[in-house]
C-alpha cells in the first residue's frame, strides 16, 4: 500500500495542500478567498481542475487575452505549458490532478504582474481591461 502524505501552506489568500504518493506529487487542493489570485505560472504537464465550491476566473487558458469563468461543479483542463492564473470571484475550493512528469513551474511575467495587483479591494474589471483581457462565461 502506498502511503499518502500532504504538505500544507497558508497565507492571507487561504491555503493549499499538495498530495504525495511514494514521494511523488500527484494532486493538490486549494481554498482561495474572494478577491485573491493564485497561479501565474506554466507547467510542463497537463492538469485537470474540479471546482468544488465557489466561482473563479481563469486567465491565460489557452489565450492570455481571454478569461473564462467557472463555477461549482465545473471541470476544466489546463494543457501543459499553458500559463494560468485563477482569480477568486467568490471564495473557491478546487481539486487538481496532474498528468505527466511533475516538475516546477515557470512564472509568466504578465500573469505574475496581474496576480501581484489583484487583491480584495482591486477593481477587477479595470485590471482586466488594462491587461487587454476579455471575460467570457462557460
Amino acid at each position: 500500500m502506498v502511503e499518502i502524505t500532504e504538505t500544507r501552506t497558508s497565507d492571507e489568500r487561504g491555503f493549499m495542500v499538495e498530495l504525495y504518493g511514494a514521494s511523488t506529487r500527484f494532486a493538490h487542493y486549494v481554498f482561495t478567498r474572494k478577491g485573491f489570485a493564485r497561479g501565474g505560472s506554466q507547467y510542463p504537464y497537463d492538469k485537470e481542475v474540479k471546482v468544488c465550491h465557489g466561482a473563479l476566473l481563469c486567465v491565460g487558458l489557452p489565450n492570455i487575452s481571454s478569461a473564462q469563468q467557472y463555477e461549482r461543479g465545473a471541470t476544466f483542463a489546463i494543457p501543459n505549458n499553458a500559463p494560468t492564473l485563477l482569480i477568486a470571484l467568490e471564495d473557491f475550493f478546487t481539486f487538481t490532478t496532474y498528468k505527466g512528469q511533475i516538475s516546477d513551474g515557470k512564472p509568466h511575467a504578465i500573469l505574475g504582474e496581474l496576480k501581484r495587483r489583484v487583491n480584495p479591494n482591486a477593481d477587477l474589471e479595470a485590471l482586466l481591461k488594462e491587461f487587454g483581457i476579455a471575460k467570457t462565461n462557460t
